[in-house]
Formats: structure tokens, sequence, C-alpha cells
């Protein structure tokens, strides 16, 4: 990964994690993950995105960080499906909003 010129995001377990997932796994490959979003919107993360991380987003869902026990911070989590094989078609996304009951209250682009 040092040699891949990611910038700041290699210093992110997640981004570590996910670059190891998509260059060890067969192409044909659906990753769906529980994580944070920084990898997402933070700027420092921009190289990372446009290069290595340039993949389908197929459907995902936030909600309160707080829904898992023994959680302090409130933030949001996602779970995100990723297709592997095939290119990003945009740069935004939609992912639905859950709430504490599960149902779609909303969507965050």
């Amino acid at each position: 990964m040092d040699n891949a010129n990611t910038s700041h995001a290699k210093r992110e377990l997640l981004v570590q994690f996910m670059f190891r997932i998509v260059h060890e796994l067969p192409k044909n490959t659906y990753l769906g993950m529980f994580s944070k979003l920084k990898y997402l919107n933070a700027p420092d993360s921009t190289d990372y995105r446009d290069k290595f991380f340039n993949y389908k987003f197929e459907k995902g869902f936030l909600f309160k960080s707080t829904t898992f026990h023994g959680v302090k911070g409130k933030y949001p989590i996602g779970f995100l499906i990723w297709n592997l094989s095939k290119p990003r078609e945009r740069k935004s996304i939609e992912i639905d909003i859950a709430n504490d009951d599960t149902h779609t209250i909303g969507v965050k682009t």
C-alpha cells in the first residue's frame, strides 16, 4: 500500500483493510460491510476513492451508532454493498436512512 500513493488515507485501518480486500479477492466479488463513512466523505480520502476504491455502489443504509451496545459516540454507521467487478458510475451515491425500527425514513446523498 505504501507504494500505491494513497496519500494520508493509508493511515486509516479501514482503508488498509479495503485496499487488501480488493487486491486479494476475485474481481467478481461483492463487498458488504458495516463501517463509519469517513472513507466516503473525508477530504483526505479523495485520492484513495478516485484511484483505488472506484467500484459500483449497489445498495446500503445508515443508522445511529448507538444501535450497537456499548457505543458511546453518536455518529452514522453504514452498511454498504459494493460490486468490485464494475467501475463506479457516478461520484455521489444515495443511501437509505433507517430509524431504530429499521424503517427507511429518508435518503442521504
